[in-house]
């Protein structure tokens, strides 16, 4: 009977720590939603140089890995986690964005992206692209979408505060029992 009573504790005080660790480790995994976009498919992107136009106009084209363009795209440059602009692509998959200064910038789109060096007008080098072609793959998510349902990590977190606290409650309702 008592080591009946030894396994259950042994048990209950697993279930209680596994119930703990649950949200840390998917957090820890890279379950939890992100801002917004994750650029890289492989360890390490490349980043491309391109030139600005005059009065700093950065333009693009977003095309399928098919090479057909893709109209009515957002297209999202950000510097950090700072999202700067968000453009819409016109029916011919183009989109301009003025007023850019030099730097290194994320540009993604729901189905890829990439890091771009952005040179001031005559100071690009002479390999520096004219405009920004991003190739997207719109049926495959890396991440890069808008997330909706970012209450998912609040819902684990809640049920594994109930079950450890039912769990150490009982504990002690048992011991306090067994004690008088």
């Amino acid at each position: 009977m008592k080591s009946c009573k030894t396994k259950m504790h042994l048990t209950l005080a697993w279930v209680a720590s596994l119930s703990l660790l649950v949200p840390q480790l998917s957090y820890a995994s890279g379950l939890r939603p992100e801002s917004k976009i994750q650029l890289a498919p492989s360890a390490v992107a490349p980043v491309i140089d391109v030139a600005l136009g005059e009065q700093g106009i950065l333009q693009g084209r977003v095309s399928d890995t098919a090479g057909a363009v893709r109209g009515a795209v957002e297209v999202d440059i950000r510097r950090g986690t700072e999202s700067l602009v968000v453009v819409t692509t016109d029916g011919n998959g183009r989109f301009v964005v003025q007023g850019m200064e030099a730097g290194v910038y994320q540009i993604a789109t729901d189905g890829g992206g990439g890091i771009v060096r952005v040179w001031a007008p005559g100071t690009a080098p002479p390999a520096a692209a004219r405009g920004v072609d991003l190739r997207t793959d719109a049926g495959v998510i890396r991440g890069q979408g808008k997330h909706t349902d970012d209450h998912w990590h609040r819902v684990i977190l809640l049920s594994s505060i109930v079950l450890t606290t039912g769990i150490i409650g009982g504990v002690i309702g048992y011991n306090i029992r067994k004690a008088s």
